[in-house]
């Protein structure tokens, strides 16, 4: 189906596009290219959660330590292969920044948001439920 539909897309592109200037729908291009992204990012952030959480339950560990453990793990590559590559460019102040800035919006985001939306989180004794039983000494 991906090449039936890319295939004349690509067509019609090369024959109103012109060399000296972005073609129109450009815009299009930015946000397909972008949402695709998110979506490949997405899926590959999953699937690494959950081979590291059959790792974790083969070790016999619990779920909220391999929560605490090794997810935190999983989730900081992408974050150290971005400040890798910013501080070879140059930016190195912005790597720095980035290095503290990340996790705060990360935890006001990801438990704010939860906080917010999930009606569990709202009910009296949630605290367990939203942050495990290692949650208090992570946070």
């Amino acid at each position: 189906y991906s090449l039936g539909i890319t295939i004349p897309l690509a067509i019609a592109v090369l024959i109103h596009s012109r060399t000296d200037k972005p073609p129109a729908y450009h815009i299009i291009f930015a946000i397909l290219g972008f949402t695709t992204t998110v979506l490949i990012l997405s899926i590959c952030f999953t699937e690494m959660q959950v081979l590291f959480s059959i790792i974790g339950l083969s070790f016999d560990l619990s779920e909220d330590y391999v929560s605490i453990s090794i997810h935190v793990l999983a989730a900081s590559l992408s974050d150290i292969i971005m400040n890798s590559s910013l501080a070879k460019q140059g930016y190195e102040r912005m790597a720095f920044a980035a290095t503290f800035a990340h996790p705060i919006l990360e935890l006001t985001l990801g438990m704010g948001l939860v906080c917010l939306v999930n009606a569990h989180a709202q009910e009296e004794g949630a605290v367990n439920w939203l942050v495990g039983t290692h949650g208090y000494i992570a946070l």
